[in-house]
């Protein structure tokens, strides 16, 4: 009796493998945005189960029936993927195993889903790599500069109180300040997830990340990371490393400013301040200081402001070229997004031995990575090649913001 049993356990255990492996791609090709993960999984499920179990009717009273349908399924789906949907097999596997394995932690999901990725390419690449919804241009000619450069581009949106006659009806935020014309002192609003807490705060326009106390943190929930990333700042004591953090929100006036990067820094508010508004933040208004009356004007901007600079140093860029037997070269990038916020979309500039090309990983899940795979021109010369983030947006949730 026990040896039926034993067998049919076997034959079951010998199935799951293929059936995952399909799963995974079968869920990896579905919706990204607009379906719930559990919805999309219970589909992409059935998807593999079904077929699976008519084949097994076949072949009812076999106890191999069951592996052969499942082994035979799946490997015949998965061979013929790539000629209809080229180039997505092994990013939709990718995709597939992070959106299924969530539970076992961002990291070993991401080591996971690489493996994934490998192993299916054992089949072999596809015929042709897909264009994706990457965006694949000539772009040094616009390209913004270094992360490192980003202090100067930003202090020249800081616009005398002249320049903006030209706006028609710009929003207007008007605050009060305290202290000398050295030190612009602010009430500041900083949202956590779930606590809010008003600081005094410095406006510095020549700061370029804006930074708080790790007390300051603290009292709205947010606690320093083990693995956060670290940035040099320059402070009048000299230059210190100062850990990241993400608040869920900047206050000024009445105006939010989403998902703000702020360095952890005790020696930048020194009690009663807590820290200092800095160029990460005020990039969203233009900005006008009116001494006389001890009043900062910030007129908003209309348009969508880049945030790479609260973006950076939560995205990890990993790029692979592979050269094909006919001499095409395809990259096939990578993001992970480190933060507890999405990430609406990443222009990665990649500059190939002089020649630049602009490309667009769309929604970065928090915790999770995007996948795309382009093709480059012929003759293109990737022998030396660089890889910066251009521009990006968080996925905006919280306010409706313009």
């Amino acid at each position: 009796m026990r040896k039926p049993h034993f067998v049919s356990i076997l034959a079951l255990a010998v199935s799951l493998p293929p059936c995952f492996l399909l799963w995974a791609v079968f869920n990896g090709l579905g919706p990204g945005d607009h379906t719930s993960n559990g919805l999309k999984a219970l589909f992409s499920g059935l998807s593999v189960l079904l077929p699976i179990l008519g084949l097994r009717s076949l072949f009812p009273k076999q106890t191999w029936g069951l592996p052969a349908a499942a082994w035979g399924w799946s490997f015949g789906v998965l061979a013929a993927l790539p000629f209809y949907l080229p180039g997505e097999r092994a990013p939709a596997l990718e995709r597939g195993l992070t959106q299924l394995t969530p539970l076992i932690g961002p990291h070993a999901s991401a080591a996971l889903s690489r493996t994934g990725g490998d192993l299916i390419r054992w089949m072999g690449e596809d015929s042709r790599p897909a264009p994706s919804r990457a965006l694949l241009a000539p772009a040094l000619n616009e390209r913004l500069g270094q992360i490192q450069d980003d202090r100067g581009d930003l202090k020249g949106q800081i616009e005398p109180a002249r320049d903006l006659e030209a706006e028609s009806k710009p929003d207007t935020i008007i605050l009060r300040y305290t202290g000398d014309n050295r030190r612009l002192q602010i009430p500041v609003d900083v949202d956590g997830p779930r606590i809010s807490e008003r600081y005094a705060m410095i406006l510095d326009t020549g700061a370029t990340y804006s930074t708080l106390s790790a007390r300051a943190l603290e009292n709205i929930g947010i606690e320093i990371r083990p693995d956060a990333p670290w940035v040099q700042l320059q402070t009048a004591g000299g230059v210190i490393e100062a850990p990241l953090a993400l608040v869920d929100a900047v206050w000024l006036g009445d105006v939010p400013v989403e998902w703000v990067t702020v360095a952890v820094c005790e020696a930048c508010g020194i009690p009663p301040l807590s820290g200092l508004v800095g160029l990460n933040v005020l990039q969203r208004f233009r900005v006008s200081i009116d001494h006389e009356n001890k009043n900062i004007e910030l007129y908003r901007r209309q348009r969508d402001i880049d945030r790479r600079l609260d973006i950076s140093h939560w995205l990890d860029i990993e790029g692979r070229l592979t050269q094909s037997s006919d001499g095409r070269l395809s990259l096939e990038l990578r993001g992970t997004n480190r933060s507890r916020q999405a990430i609406r979309a990443a222009v990665i500039d990649l500059d190939c031995s002089g020649t630049g090309f602009a490309i667009e990983l769309d929604h970065i899940p928090a915790g999770s990575e995007s996948y795309t795979q382009v093709e480059l021109p012929r003759g293109t010369d990737c022998e030396k090649q660089t890889m910066t983030l251009s521009r990006a947006q968080w996925v905006k949730d919280r306010f409706n913001e313009p």
